[in-house]
């Protein structure tokens, strides 16, 4: 089977999982802040002017601050491979597939399409909500500019870190039960959250990173550069995972 084969078959495996439909919550809060601004409720307060670029950043930053979607990634992840290794089904793939580095990397390419997936359908819906909703009320009336593409580098930043987490994870499937990989992955998570809290070390949270920058803390072309440096990082972790897959001992 080709890579793009073994792609396809894991894209469709993960899209049958029921798990995966849990990230439909995901739309829950654009729709709950929607309708509060367009109803000026008085529990929202709002400042300045809103474009379609910052009110979609806005909302995936609140979704992803609390860790909801890296958790989210992290079970799923574990179900894809920890989950598979446990009750054999990666033997019995490996039958199929002549290489293992197409195996895992069909997995990855799987997880990374279905976060960037996530990303563009919660973005796409967040703009049409814009557009039918919060263009008419006082805080819509922003223009698109050069300056609200920096808050797509936030949302890219996070991005980074859920795809961090979800290596991380795949990294653990190899000496874990999927029960205990998924435990593991939400710990990470919670570790993520609380080291923000902390001086010097909140810097290594790229989660920080993205508040830093919206807050004018770090230029623009740090925050770029210290993504790219995450980004790495993650390749660094993903190199470990197929190595030990290689070597690994498959029942």
């Amino acid at each position: 089977m080709s890579l793009f084969q073994v792609y396809k078959v894991e894209l469709l495996k993960m899209l049958k999982r029921p798990i995966t439909y849990i990230l439909l919550i995901n739309y829950i809060l654009p729709a709950f802040y929607t309708i509060s601004i367009a109803t000026n409720a008085k529990h929202i307060m709002v400042q300045g002017q809103f474009d379609a670029i910052i009110f979609s950043s806005v909302n995936w930053n609140m979704l992803t601050m609390v860790g909801l979607l890296e958790v989210l990634f992290a079970i799923l992840t574990a179900q894809i491979f920890a989950y598979e290794i446990e009750k054999g089904q990666i033997r019995l793939l490996a039958v199929r597939v002549s290489s293992r580095k197409k195996i895992l990397l069909a997995k990855v390419l799987t997880i990374a399409s279905l976060l960037v997936l996530t990303y563009l359908l919660f973005y796409a819906f967040c703009v049409i909500l814009f557009y039918l909703f919060i263009i008419r009320t006082p805080i819509g009336g922003g223009k698109l500019s050069i300056s609200s593409l920096e808050f797509m580098l936030q949302d890219l930043i996070y991005i980074v870190q859920m795809f961090i987490v979800s290596n991380v994870v795949l990294l653990l499937s190899f000496y874990f039960k999927a029960a205990a990989t998924i435990m593991l992955g939400i710990g990470l998570t919670s570790v993520f959250l609380i080291m923000q809290f902390f001086p010097t070390i909140k810097y290594f949270v790229p989660a920080y990173l993205a508040t830093a920058l919206s807050y004018r803390q770090i230029s623009t072309g740090l925050a770029a550069a210290l993504c790219g440096v995450y980004f790495i990082i993650s390749l660094i972790i993903l190199y470990f995972s197929f190595r030990k897959f290689e070597k690994m001992d498959i029942r």
